[in-house]
């Protein structure tokens, strides 16, 4: 069993990557978003925030508007 949110997120990212996470808005229509996709930029993120000095048990802020980055930003950071 997974022992964190970031490790539970990356598992089920893993065993439904096929499987629709979230809908965003994408002008006019709506855009599946699948949890293999969502995976990867979690990955991306957090990878940019090692790359940028962010380590374990440091902390880490996001102001944003309701919107699906929120959502990846935050993943990433309890990743």
């Amino acid at each position: 069993m997974a022992e964190s949110i970031g490790s539970m997120f990356a598992e089920r990212g893993r065993v439904f990557s096929q499987r629709t996470a979230l809908r965003r808005r994408a002008g006019t229509r709506f855009e599946d978003i699948s949890y293999g996709a969502l995976l990867t930029l979690v990955r991306q993120f957090g990878s940019g925030l090692i790359s940028l000095g962010i380590k374990s048990g440091d902390s880490v802020f996001v102001l944003s508007d309701n919107r699906y980055e929120w959502l990846v930003a935050d993943l990433a950071i309890v990743s």
